[in-house]
């Protein structure tokens, strides 16, 4: 049906999820004291479980997420969500659990995670994740960790062996089927399954050489409707080339896949946009940069 919530307490979520017009329910949420979800009013300070498990979602986790500043439990697994997740998740730390397996959900792990200090459980799996971030050793109370069945690529960060999880243990730490390649940190050697390693060079733990990565030019600029982008790799690494509006909301995804080491130029056709200023970002294992652009139509 078209119902908004905020839906009463008697009611099973089994019966209500989902609606149809989840996307125009926000008007009737009051700003000052709730935070609209997936079209569902929550109370900020009150909000300590959301389950939307399973409701055929579908798009980008919002980034208002991060408003639900009480939130212990949050369950988005088993749904069509799609982007990466926002930075603003690092705002939950009175999480305990986090579930957003089985979803088409890309891109870095945000090293926001690492602030999720009470996390106990982290379900990633069964998306298409790119990265670990070193950060994800800062969840001391972590019990369980579910990554298998994604992109990752690169190393295992060493410090994952900080954490109390039982590595042994199939329920607990999952890491199989990814492209992560060797050495891997003695905690996890006998335990890290299936792995694609044809795309892994010489790697080592010790950090990649920043400086032999960049963004090297955009040309024309300004442009219409398309422009060059150009960028170099020294190492095999996974890459991410997005284009932001000034809000810092996601525009479009122009590449997202590992490369080889290498010097790179793609085009972006601006048909379908305004004029205006855009920030293309480029992502290379550690490597971040931008650089301003302007359409003018």
């Amino acid at each position: 049906n078209y119902f908004c919530g905020s839906f009463l307490d008697c009611l099973d979520d089994e019966g209500i999820y989902p609606q149809i017009n989840s996307s125009e329910c926000d008007i009737y949420c009051n700003t000052d004291e709730e935070s609209n979800l997936f079209g569902y009013c929550y109370n900020i300070e009150q909000t300590t479980e959301v389950n939307l498990s399973n409701q055929e979602l579908e798009g980008n986790i919002p980034s208002v997420i991060g408003n639900l500043i009480s939130l212990e439990r949050l369950y988005l697994n088993d749904n069509n969500l799609s982007g990466q997740i926002p930075s603003e998740i690092g705002n939950l730390i009175s999480l305990e659990r986090l579930y957003l397996n089985d979803n088409n959900l890309s891109g870095q792990i945000p090293s926001e995670i690492g602030n999720l200090i009470s996390l106990e459980r982290l379900y990633l799996n069964n998306n298409q994740f790119s990265e670990i971030p070193s950060q994800i050793s800062s969840l001391l109370n972590l019990e369980r960790l579910q990554l298998q069945n994604n992109q990752l690529f690169g190393l295992i960060p060493e410090s994952l062996c900080d954490l109390s999880i039982d590595f042994d243990s199939n329920s607990r730490f999952n890491i199989t089927n990814n492209m992560l390649c060797p050495p891997y940190p003695n905690c996890v050697l006998e335990n890290v399954g299936e792995q694609d390693t044809t795309q892994c060079s010489e790697l080592s733990n010790e950090k990649f050489d920043l400086a032999t990565f960049s963004l090297k030019s955009v040309y024309p600029n300004p442009f219409n409707p398309t422009t060059k982008i150009e960028f170099e790799i020294s190492n095999v690494s996974s890459v991410n080339v997005s284009i932001y509006n000034t809000n810092g909301q996601l525009i479009d995804v122009l590449v997202n896949k590992v490369h080889n080491p290498g010097e790179y130029a793609i085009v972006w056709n601006a048909q379908d946009y305004t004029s205006g200023v855009y920030i293309v970002k480029l992502i290379a294992g550690e490597y971040v940069d931008s650089h301003k652009i302007i359409l003018v139509k």
